[in-house]
């Protein structure tokens, strides 16, 4: 029996150990397709910056799923202070 599908807020608290401070810093939204692609990381990216993301996710996803009603979420760590 399947389950009930996640909502956004669960599935964000579920990947709360992953995420630990970082915030939904970037989206590229799909409106035809109700498609939401985020990048997860410690600052505010740049334009260019969430473009190569996409490109990178893009390039390397399997073309026969469908894109349609999905949220696909990209952890980086971008901004993160090295001490």
């Amino acid at each position: 029996m399947k389950s009930a599908r996640e909502t956004e807020e669960e599935q964000v608290e579920r990947l709360r150990p992953i995420l630990g401070d970082r915030t939904c810093c970037g989206t590229i939204l799909d409106e035809v397709n109700n498609f939401r692609f985020e990048v997860w990381a410690y600052r505010q990216l740049t334009g260019q910056e969430l473009a190569w993301a996409w490109d990178g996710w893009n390039r390397q996803r399997d073309r026969r799923c469908s894109l349609r009603g999905q949220t696909v979420r990209v952890v980086s760590n971008h901004g993160k202070l090295l001490r």
